[in-house]
Formats: C-alpha cells, sequence, structure tokens
C-alpha cells in the first residue's frame, strides 16, 4: 500500500489527472482501510481538480477512530469541496453529542461565520474561548464580529487575556490575537494603539515565515516585449480560439484583497443566474492538468505555445471543476486574487469571458490590507514595503492589460456612494439585466470564506460607516517608502 500511495504522489506532482483518478478510484473500490490517510488522499484528489472525488475520500474516514483535529480537518475540507451545508449540519451534530469539545465548537463557529449565521457563530466562538481562553483564531474571529453584533464585555474580556498571550512564544494563534487586539481598539476609535497591535501581530508573523517580504510574486514589469507579444496574438487569435459552451458563461473579478472583490462577487451572486465558485485556483489547475506542467497558466512561452485542441480542453476541464464545486447557473464568477497575473492565458482560453476589475483609494487599500489577518500564504500582507509594491504592480497590470482585453473598471468608492449609477453598468457588462433587489446582496445566503465575512452582510451604506480613518504613523510609514 506505500508503494501505491507513492504513486498517487508523483502522479499528483506530474499532474496526472488520469493516473490520479485511477489509483484512487482503485482505493476507494476496496474500500482500504488507510484510516486518517484518507485526508491526505482527498487532498491530492482536490490538487488535480476532482472535488467530488475527494468528497468520497473524505467520506471513508471512521470517526469513531479519529481524533478530532482530524475530525474537524475532514469538514473544513468538505467546505473547500462546496459542501457547505453537509459540512456545517454535521459540525452541528458534532457539536450535539460533543457539547464540550473546543475542536467542535470551533469549526461550527468557523462554518456558520462563513454562512453568514452571526449571532450562532457568536455563541459557538464564545464557548470556545471560555474553555480554551489562549484560543487566539476564536479571539480574533469574534473581534470582527463586533462591527455587526454588540458585544459590551468584548474588550474587557480580550484585553484580561494579554498578559498569558505576551507570554506565549511566537505562534499563529498569538498573532492572531494581537491583531484581535488592534480591532478592538480600532472600533473604539484609538487608531494608533490598534496600529501598534497591527505592528506586533505583523512582526509575529514575519518571525515564524520564511518568506521574502522584499519583494511581491508577480511582476508584469519582466520580459514587457514577450508580454505584448501574448496579447497581440490573443487579440488576433480570438476569432479561432477556445469557445465555453453556450450555457457556460465564465467571469473574471480582478482586483488587490480588500478592495471590494468580495462584495462586487455577493452582488453579482444576488442574481438568481449567477454561481460563485469564490477564490479557488480552479482555472490554474484546468491549465496544469490539460498541459501536465505546474503554474502553466503563469509563463508566458506556454501561454504562447497552446494549440486550440489544448485550449478547448481547458476550457471543458474548468467548466467541469466549476460545476463540481456547486456552479450549476450559467453565469460563474471567479474572484481569484491571481486573475490579474494569469488573466493572458485566461483570454486565450475563453475569449468572450467577462472582466471586472475593482479598485480602491491607494491608501485606504493598504491600511485595511495591513490591518486584516490573512494566513500566512499572503506573506506580502505582513510588510508595508511589500503592500505598497503590491498595489502599485497591481495599477500598472491592469493598464497594460486593459490594452488589449476589455475590462469593465468598478472604483469601490463610487460603487458604495452611488450604487443605482454603477451596478446597472456592471450587470449589463456580463449580460445580465439589473434588478433593484440587486442591492439587498447582504440578505443573500451566499456561503463568504474571506476577511469580508461579517462585513458583506451589510448594506451599502452602512458598509460607509465601518470605515476608519488610517492612523498617522501608518501613513507617515507608507509615504515615505
Amino acid at each position: 500500500m506505500k508503494l501505491e500511495l507513492q504513486k498517487l504522489v508523483h502522479a499528483t506532482r506530474t499532474m496526472d489527472q488520469t493516473l490520479v483518478i485511477s489509483l484512487i478510484t482503485g482505493f476507494l473500490n476496496n474500500e482500504l482501510e488507510l484510516k486518517e490517510n484518507w485526508l491526505g488522499v482527498a487532498r491530492l484528489a482536490m490538487t488535480v481538480g476532482c472535488y467530488d472525488l475527494a468528497v468520497q475520500c473524505l467520506h471513508m474516514l471512521d470517526k469513531s477512530k479519529c481524533e478530532e483535529a482530524t475530525i474537524a480537518k475532514q469538514l473544513g475540507m468538505l467546505a473547500d469541496c462546496g459542501k457547505n451545508d453537509d459540512a456545517y449540519q454535521s459540525a452541528k451534530q458534532w457539536v450535539d453529542k460533543a457539547p464540550t469539545s473546543v475542536a467542535a465548537l470551533h469549526i461550527a463557529g468557523v462554518l456558520a461565520y462563513q454562512k453568514g449565521q452571526l449571532e450562532q457563530a457568536e455563541t459557538l466562538l464564545k464557548k470556545v474561548v471560555e474553555k480554551a481562553p489562549l484560543a487566539g483564531e476564536a479571539w480574533h474571529m469574534l473581534s470582527t464580529l463586533q462591527n455587526v453584533i454588540a458585544q459590551p464585555d468584548f474588550q474587557s474580556s480580550i484585553s484580561a487575556q494579554t498578559v498569558k498571550f505576551n507570554q506565549l512564544p511566537n505562534n499563529v494563534s498569538k498573532a492572531c490575537f494581537l491583531n484581535a487586539m488592534g480591532n478592538v481598539n480600532g472600533l473604539i476609535g484609538e487608531g494608533e494603539s490598534a496600529f501598534a497591535f497591527y505592528e506586533k501581530s505583523a512582526n509575529v508573523m514575519r518571525q515564524i515565515t520564511s518568506s521574502n517580504f522584499s519583494s511581491t510574486p508577480y511582476s508584469i514589469d519582466t520580459n514587457h516585449t514577450k508580454i505584448t507579444k501574448v496579447l497581440t496574438q490573443s487579440e488576433s487569435d480570438t476569432a479561432q480560439s477556445a469557445v465555453t459552451s453556450n450555457t457556460f458563461t465564465p467571469v473574471f473579478i480582478m482586483g488587490l484583497p480588500r478592495s471590494g472583490t468580495t462584495l462586487l462577487n455577493n452582488i453579482l451572486c444576488s442574481d438568481e443566474g449567477v454561481n460563485s465558485i469564490g477564490e479557488t485556483d480552479a482555472f490554474t489547475i484546468a491549465c496544469d492538468t490539460v498541459l501536465k506542467k505546474k503554474n502553466s497558466a503563469y509563463d508566458l512561452d506556454t501561454i504562447l505555445s497552446c494549440t486550440n485542441v489544448e485550449l478547448n480542453a481547458i476550457a471543458k476541464e474548468y467548466e467541469r471543476i466549476a460545476r463540481e464545486l456547486g456552479c450549476t447557473e450559467s453565469v460563474c464568477v471567479n474572484k481569484s486574487l491571481n486573475n490579474s497575473h494569469i488573466a493572458l492565458m485566461i483570454q486565450r482560453v475563453f475569449p468572450n469571458a467577462k472582466f471586472i476589475a475593482i479598485k480602491r483609494n491607494e491608501i485606504e487599500n493598504a491600511w485595511s490590507i495591513y490591518k486584516t489577518f490573512f494566513s500566512s500564504n499572503l506573506h506580502w500582507s505582513f510588510d508595508i514595503r511589500s503592500v505598497k509594491s503590491a498595489i502599485q504592480m497591481d495599477k500598472r497590470t491592469i493598464e497594460q492589460l486593459r490594452t488589449v482585453i476589455k475590462i469593465e473598471v468598478v472604483e469601490l468608492e463610487t460603487l458604495k456612494v452611488e450604487p443605482e449609477l454603477v451596478l446597472p453598468r456592471i450587470f449589463n457588462s456580463i449580460g445580465l439585466n439589473y434588478e433593484k433587489n440587486h442591492a439587498h446582496f447582504h440578505k443573500t445566503p451566499t456561503v463568504v470564506k474571506t476577511a469580508s465575512m461579517s462585513q458583506i452582510r451589510q448594506p451599502l451604506n452602512k458598509l460607509n460607516s465601518l470605515i476608519s480613518g488610517v492612523p498617522k504613523p501608518f501613513l507617515g510609514l507608507y509615504e515615505n517608502l
């Protein structure tokens, strides 16, 4: 069995989807007792875009013999596979059976939060910190709920844990707690104190991650000649490039974190003919599995050399993955943060794809990015210089892409102030009619997994009131870079 698992790992590394499916199907048919290894097998299935297969693997876990941490991971992965309702119902049943389990309470609280059941999330997460006072992640999520749920004793409760957290070695939980303290101070108007806590949180993350904070992972300035060639060829190939089915319209939102991408995503999903696959890597996975090459959507030579047969195969594979992730409607929205980086390949695969770029005031965007606790895979967000570099690079990227790709640009500030003028244009750009009920997006029961989980449940006019000023220490540092 060890040999078979090694074959599966190798097949995944080479993006050999056919072999991955064959091996995992064999595991399932033979009902192998892989125990907790089913989690890893499911993850490998997800790596090649086989989400339904991953779900089958996750259901092979015998929960009666699993550790609590494994069950929590299983439910989180089910949600990542688009089975949000199943995961949430299982989490609630787990809480009913084990009401004192911190792991059960925490995963149920997280899933309730993502589904927009904020009061339920608050109740569950408060039970977590009562039983485990050093659960930094739970404190952090509770701190982000302050904008929408009154928590009169929250400041004193969280502040009482400061000494204990300061004594901990640097870890993610400690960084989450420090960020939560920043949120608490920011809400009461103590901007400079909030900045100090955000700085401490970012410093912890810089120390426990080995990333290079001096640079961002993408630059459209490199190989400018090649980029121009790709753009020109893409334009000339449009008539004979791959086309999607008549019942599938791909929409790609482009924008930095905290620029309004989640807001725009939820507004679009308020239309009954629109689904979203969120920030998944569905498109890059489709490219890699068809071309048998990692990160192929970023490689300019690969983009240039793709044949129409390959482009059509990628289009079909992307639609298949989107369907597995729950996109049942004709319009499929993708808001992956790397969309502007792979727009050249997207345009070749889907010449009729719809692109919408959302922009926000630079300094407000920068402050919002820096004060938001992202997972460690968004390394550059913990360094002010890298944040500024990312924002400036995003601006140049969109400017260059717009020379040959039709991109609808939306200003976040204008959207909030004049939605009746902006929204009809946005919906028209993707072939839909604007209806007044689209402005009630905050009531749409969509699942949100980004840092905007609580904010997005508010109407546009309330969102304006949630914006706090940029503290002078941050402003000074940013402007002097």
